[in-house]
């Protein structure tokens, strides 16, 4: 029987176009979109990808969406705000991943560096949400 206590299920992250956030996320990421509803009543549509490793993403897009502020798009700046920060992907390579990105048109925002033994990157994602590539072995 496992210790663990709780299983990753999804993260939410709110875009300014569900549309685009979602073929973003296909094309660039891999995941299949599984579902997606319109909440008339409070606002916002929600859509629902997958990885096909057990890992979704939530996207929302409110009718009175707003841009993250200036601080929230930079790993070094965001850190010193209180909230969620970034989504983080391990990869195999990530020098090859970072190469993928930039035929895609994708620079790094951050990176590649070694932190605290790791190897690690940050992208921009749609509406300049921080995505965080690691590979522990280097």
């Amino acid at each position: 029987m496992s210790n663990v206590r709780y299983k990753p299920l999804h993260v939410g992250i709110s875009v300014s176009n569900l549309e685009n956030a979602i073929a973003w996320f296909e094309d660039v990421l891999g995941f299949t979109l599984r579902d997606k509803s319109d909440f008339v009543p409070v606002g916002f549509r929600v859509a629902f990808l997958d990885n096909g490793a057990g890992f979704e993403i939530e996207l929302f897009e409110n009718r009175e969406t707003k841009p993250a502020p200036e601080e929230r798009l930079h790993p070094d700046t965001d850190s010193k705000t209180q909230g969620t920060k970034h989504i983080a992907f391990e990869v195999d390579d990530l020098d090859k991943e970072l190469a993928y990105f930039k035929s895609k048109g994708i620079e790094p925002v951050m990176g590649p560096a070694m932190c605290f033994g790791l190897y690690v990157a940050f992208i921009h994602g749609p509406d300049n949400v921080l995505i965080e590539f690691i590979q522990w072995d280097r």
